[in-house]
């Protein structure tokens, strides 16, 4: 947490990432010096994360958006329906593994094929978004 206070003492969003890079390995630290089990409330902890990383941008953004009240309530509505997606997604998601599913090699291609499709899309997103805009569009 050190270098999210100090990032955000800084003004700068650079500690951000580091923090919690640290703190995902201290949590995946703590699950391997544990018990070799899936932790429930893994998904508690990644939206936690996420409300941790939406907070300290908005906490950075502070000085540089004038803040309204309609805005204000707007912001903390989203990120809060966004957390509680997250964590939601995350239990489904630990849920659905303990299903016992034996399909085979097609299922499991099916699985791949899906995993690529979402990284592939998240980059699509990540790549258009990186482009700055045309001024002259």
């Amino acid at each position: 947490m050190a270098p999210l206070a100090a990032g955000l003492l800084l003004r700068s969003a650079g500690p951000l990432p580091w923090t919690l890079f640290f703190l995902g390995v201290e949590y995946a630290t703590s699950l391997l010096a544990g018990v070799r089990t899936v932790d429930a409330f893994a998904p508690v902890v990644g939206a936690a994360f996420f409300c941790l990383a939406e907070l300290a941008g908005w906490a950075l953004d502070a000085g540089i958006v004038p803040e309204e009240r309609d805005l204000a309530i707007r912001r903390v509505a989203a990120t809060s329906l966004a957390t509680i997606v997250a964590g939601g997604t995350g239990g489904l998601l630990l849920a659905s593994s303990e299903f016992a599913i034996t399909g085979g090699v097609l299922l499991e291609a099916v699985g791949v094929l899906a995993a690529v499709a979402c990284l592939a899309l998240v980059g699509a997103l990540a790549w258009r978004r990186a482009e700055p805009p045309d001024p002259f569009a």
